[in-house]
């Protein structure tokens, strides 16, 4: 009796894991679900195959992913306008108590809801153009009667208007060899657009100038030169004889000024360190700005009026959240802006009277991380850009060593972080291993360690967290013990840190403190040498300071100047045998990108390869005979070429994506590990009325 009464236990137990291997199963299911939902509604904007696909996920047992699901399914009900988002989100509050966060959001929403409905007659919202040229679209305000949007491509090859009557896309200024155009801004009449025109990158930072010209490109002259500085135009006054622009550099500080459209000196409205950005009132009497930060572009606080005479600013209202990006609508009687204070990113109006702000700000629309305002054109329409994030993933190819030739097409390998990976991947030096940053969650903070053999992965996070900082770069140390990870802050202050793959355990390797960087690291795979780029935190100075390329024995710590340059050196990798230095360099005078060779103890230069177009990287191949790297490409793909480090004409190996940031060849040249991205196209958005549910219209 005993002997059936324990088989009996010990079958319950048996079947009591089995149960909850199953439940934990469809729990994994419905997180994977939920992502592949998110990627339908975000990624390729089928709101409707994704309102089905959080349909079904609202149906399964796992409550916090189905209230999830029915928050999102209500979202996407009210991008189409349908009044099904409130049943969505009243289920969330009445089925599901327990969970908290999603009841509150609900409770956010439905009261949002109602407050946009009942005066909300006559708000509509048209998508108007969907932004699919290559290169990227990078779209500015409207004109101001609604007819063209001016853009420039994400190079700044070409000065484009698109007609939002017509739907044709026209250049009206091609770039001259070396320079690049930006922001550009059409005059209140039409007949004028200004622009920045500058030396591309990496050699952004020097020779800016703020020009006019007619519509059609013709007539184009200076306004406004700074040679290390920006001069970038934010609007035209009202009777088309003044321009707002901004002026200085994350680093020195920006600034805003008045620059006269007929030619004349620039007057001062700020100084560097005040809040130097913003917009101007529809007179033109007034700015409204906000505080700017070093580098993320804003820094909490409330907005500012300042008068355009100089006069003292006053506040409009104070705010330990950060506020940005506002905008003036037409009738003058509403500011709105982009606002945290929820912990999230929404469009708020506040109620102005003249120059008086009447009231508190109100919340105009919740949950819109990924708009851009625009602008408003003179009937009121308000026009913004709707995003869509980048899908970053590390891809696998296996390839001949002896000819440098693909075998296979590129196969996404990683299981977390799916669209998410960061930039940097390695192999480990027995090849057994692929590590890969992990950006979800907005910073990159894990490294994700893989068996290339049985794709099982393992997620290290360094001891200690890493606060305020992200993984940029990975490679491994000789022994295959730890990784050596390049980290930056949000002030783009870069360090090294040795992290056990074992424990997660880091310290740090080298760190030259406040001021200067080290980033971009190299590790000789069978010894202690490291190379590095090593520059001064902050850019744009005059003169610039050099950007050196050194070399570190790690045993004794003795370092090496290999090569110094006023320009630009990135991405140095160390030859198999240890006895050369690829790396990334330029001519300044040439305006040109050069693959450039030098001796580990220094010397003279090589030249192996000049481009007019950006290269993304470059790695050695196995046995030291070649060089594979990535330029990129004005189709939609950017190939893989192989040259000869003794010269010659690049061959292509066959390999294409979308994009590839980074790369790594497997120790046996028979594999190689590339980080591409890409994404569903940004798209432009009218609403119209948009305030004449507001509370605050009286």
């Amino acid at each position: 009796m005993k002997h059936t009464l324990a088989t009996l236990l010990a079958v319950l137990v048996v079947a009591l894991l089995a149960l909850s291997a199953v439940v934990a199963q469809q729990g994994d299911q419905t997180e994977v679900q939920l992502k592949a939902a998110i990627n339908k509604e975000v990624v390729e904007g089928n709101l409707k195959a994704a309102i089905e696909l959080y349909r079904k996920i609202a149906q399964s047992g796992n409550r916090p992913v189905a209230a999830k699901a029915l928050i999102r399914m209500g979202q996407c009900y009210e991008k189409l306008g349908d009044a099904e988002a409130s049943k969505a989100y009243q289920r969330v509050v009445s089925d599901f108590a327990d969970q908290k966060e999603a009841v509150a959001e609900a409770q956010a929403l439905l009261a949002a809801g109602s407050r946009d409905r009942r005066p909300a007659s006559g708000v509509s919202e048209q998508q108007v153009w969907v932004l699919d040229e290559n290169p990227r679209p990078v779209p500015r305000p409207p004109s101001s009667d609604s007819r063209y949007i001016p853009y420039t491509d994400v190079a700044g090859q070409r000065l484009k208007l698109h007609d939002l009557v017509t739907g044709e896309n026209r250049v009206i200024l091609e770039r001259e060899t070396g320079l690049c155009f930006g922001v550009p801004v059409i005059s209140p009449d039409g007949t004028q657009i200004t622009y920045a025109r500058f030396r591309r990158p990496p050699l952004a930072g020097t020779d800016f100038e703020l020009r006019v010209a007619n519509i059609d490109g013709s007539g184009s002259r200076v306004l406004a030169t700074r040679k290390e500085n920006g001069v970038i135009p934010l609007a035209w006054l009202p009777d088309g004889r003044n321009l707002l622009a901004r002026t200085g550099n994350s680093a020195a500080g920006v600034s805003l000024a008045l620059v006269p459209a007929g030619g004349g000196p620039p007057r001062a409205l700020t100084t560097g360190g005040e809040d130097s950005n913003g917009c101007l009132s529809p007179e033109g009497k007034y700015l409204v700005t906000y505080p700017v930060g070093s580098r993320a572009g804003r820094a909490p606080g409330g907005l500012k009026l300042r008068p355009i005479d100089g006069s003292t600013a006053l506040p409009l209202f104070d705010s330990p959240a950060r506020n940005w990006a506002p905008i003036w609508a037409p009738d003058g009687r509403h500011i709105l802006f982009l606002s945290d204070r929820t912990g999230k990113t929404d469009l708020w109006s506040l109620r102005m009277s003249g120059a008086r702000p009447e009231g508190e700000p109100e919340l105009v629309r919740s949950n819109v991380e990924l708009m851009t305002p625009l602008g408003f054109t003179r009937d009121g329409s308000f026009y913004y850009q709707l995003g869509h994030p980048y899908q970053q993933d590390v891809f696998v190819a296996d390839m001949d060593p002896a000819t440098g030739r693909a075998l296979s097409k590129p196969e996404r390998i990683n299981q977390r972080a799916v669209g998410q990976s960061g930039l940097g991947v390695a192999w480990s030096p027995d090849g057994r291993f692929i590590a890969y940053t992990n950006e979800s969650g907005g910073a990159t903070t894990s490294i994700v360690l893989r068996s290339d053999r049985t794709g099982e992965e393992r997620e290290i996070v360094p001891v200690p967290p890493l606060q305020r900082h992200s993984i940029v770069n990975l490679d491994w140390f000789p022994d295959g013990r730890a990784l050596l990870a390049q980290v930056q802050d949000s002030n783009g202050h870069r360090l090294l840190l040795q992290v056990d793959v074992q424990t997660g355990q880091s310290t740090v390797l080298l760190d030259r403190g406040t001021g200067e960087s080290v980033s971009q690291p190299d590790l000789l795979r069978g010894g202690k040498t490291l190379v590095y780029v090593q520059s001064a935190d902050l850019t744009y100075k005059d003169p610039a300071p050099p950007a050196l390329l050194m070399r570190r024995n790690l045993d004794t710590g003795e370092t090496k100047e290999l090569h110094r340059s006023a320009g630009y050196v990135e991405k140095p990798s160390l030859s198999p045998d240890g006895r050369k230095v690829l790396f990334q360099g330029n001519y300044p005078d040439l305006n040109t990108m050069s693959l450039l060779i030098i001796s580990a103890d220094g010397g003279a230069i090589r030249e192996l390869y000049r481009s007019k177009e950006w290269m993304s990287d470059q790695i050695w191949s196995s046995d030291g005979r070649r060089v594979l790297f990535s330029p990129v490409s004005k189709s939609d793909r950017q190939p893989l070429l192989s040259i000869p480090i003794e010269g010659g004409e690049p061959q292509p190996t066959g390999l294409s994506l979308p994009i590839m940031y980074t790369m790594a060849l497997r120790p046996d040249g028979r594999r190689i590990a590339l980080i591409s991205g890409e994404g569903a196209p940004d798209e432009v958005w009218v609403i119209r009325n948009l305030l004449s549910g507001s509370k605050a219209r009286k």
